[in-house]
């Protein structure tokens, strides 16, 4: 379980105590991490569960970010917009 937007918490009363507390209670063992995408934190432990847990190898995890950076990238692209740009562009 990925909870991303973590920065958004305080802005509409959310808890991240709460929200660890029910993903222990409703997954038990199974991983779930809080993200913030746009800053990049915790990414590093979602990309860790997946070659680690989720069987993905070092070289697929390579092709799997290549295959995202080509289409951030890609001409008029509207899925997975680039946020970098965005951000510099405001």
């Amino acid at each position: 379980l990925i909870i991303n937007k973590t920065d958004l918490a305080p802005l509409v009363d959310a808890s991240l105590d709460i929200m660890a507390t029910d993903a222990k209670r409703m997954r038990g063992d199974k991983p779930f991490v809080f993200t913030n995408l746009k800053t990049g934190a915790g990414l590093d432990e979602v990309i860790r569960i997946l070659v680690d847990d989720g069987m993905l190898s070092p070289h697929g995890l390579a092709a799997t970010l290549a295959g995202l950076h080509a289409v951030t990238r890609a001409p008029g692209s509207t899925q997975f917009p680039d946020t970098q740009a965005m951000r510099n562009a405001s």
